[in-house]
């Protein structure tokens, strides 16, 4: 009987314990490590959030970027205008006061509305961006490792922002060359909302045009952009040619009711 004992307060002191301890750390760690999932997954979730107030901020900004500098080239156009016919009435010649007019409105348009436009796009796009990402990581609402694993790139690295600052201008120089270029094309009033052909035609056949034309100089941004990564996905990826096509449309389409200047290239999206 005494051996029983024994046994019985030998398990129960010392081996029954240490399991019943190794038992109690095994379910602390289990609770530490359920508490870092969790806030794990939160993190995640607010840089989903981030990622999606960021798209919806850029949404905006290009719908009214479209507005702002499309009565802003229309203002700009009509100032340029003026001013070269005061510089013709000032010329001996009339021909060469047209080959001047001509030549400086070439050059200003081209450095106006190409170049320009795309760095002034491309700066501010980006300072939206930054903007958002900044105010994320200030705030506390989302640790930046997170949010760069989620973006899948350091989002508040210069080097990587001024990159796609150089991506974004040259893609808008597409944009811009495609607008222009199918606007003096022979089929050029099907693109151009300001063609002299839509004078008397009703309004939304001139509203379909520049329609038509801003989402033909979007598709040479997307794909301007997309040969500088040599990531082809947003035109071979069934899903993402979707998403993108939809994101245009919705960007493209709410400018129907900029009147853009003859002939002038919009802003890109």
């Amino acid at each position: 009987m005494g051996l029983a004992i024994d046994e019985f307060d030998d398990f129960h002191t010392k081996r029954l314990t240490h399991l019943l301890s190794s038992l109690h750390e095994g379910i602390n760690h289990l609770a530490d490590s359920c508490d870092e999932f969790g806030h794990q997954l939160e993190q995640h979730e607010r840089a989903l959030k981030v990622l999606e107030i960021q798209m919806v901020a850029n949404i905006i900004f290009c719908v009214s970027y479209g507005y702002m500098a499309g009565f802003a080239g229309m203002a700009a156009e009509r100032a340029m205008i003026w001013r070269l016919v005061l510089q013709a009435r000032g010329q001996a010649k009339l021909w060469e006061a047209f080959v001047l007019a001509f030549t400086h409105r070439l050059l200003e348009r081209m450095a106006y509305f190409v170049v320009l436009d795309s760095i002034q796009w491309a700066v501010a796009q980006q300072a939206v961006q930054i903007g958002i990402y900044e105010l994320a990581d200030t705030t506390g609402y989302v640790d930046r490792k997170t949010m760069n694993e989620v973006a899948g790139y350091d989002v508040l690295d210069w080097k990587t922002n001024i990159d796609q600052v150089k991506r974004e201008f040259v893609a808008n120089v597409a944009f811009d060359l495609t607008m222009e270029g199918l606007g003096r094309s022979k089929a050029g009033r099907y693109f151009d909302r300001g063609s002299e052909y839509w004078r008397n035609a009703p309004k939304w056949k001139p509203a379909l045009a520049g329609f038509a034309g801003r989402m033909s100089g979007s598709l040479a941004y997307s794909a301007t952009n997309d040969a500088q990564t040599g990531d082809w996905s947003n035109f071979t990826d069934p899903d993402k040619l979707w998403q993108m096509m939809f994101q245009k449309t919705l960007i493209h389409g709410t400018r129907i009711g900029v009147y853009p200047a003859s002939r002038r290239p919009a802003p890109a999206g």
